[in-house]
């Protein structure tokens, strides 16, 4: 996966932050901000991991079976993509 070049994902002071750039702007108010585990999951994704990957991910690092790892990975990057954040 790839982040849309309309938006700059960073990390400040802990906290991941994503900002629409260019002509997102006028399409979203504001910039967004995610629970613990969205952040992990969208620092993810600007990394280039896949969904099953970064399901796996998150089973390594939070107290979640991979079932319920993989349907919220793949919830949250749907809407990431139907949003137009995320390329595939």
């Amino acid at each position: 996966m790839k982040l849309n070049r309309n938006f700059i994902c960073r990390e400040i002071c802990g906290e991941v932050l994503l900002i629409p750039v260019n002509e997102e702007v006028k399409l979203h108010n504001g910039i967004f901000s995610f629970s613990k585990t969205g952040a992990f999951l969208m620092k993810a994704f600007v990394n280039g991991a896949d969904i099953p990957s970064a399901a796996f991910a998150l089973t390594e690092t939070y107290n979640v079976n991979a079932d319920t790892a993989l349907r919220d990975a793949s919830e949250f990057a749907d809407a990431l993509i139907k949003n137009g954040i995320i390329l595939e």
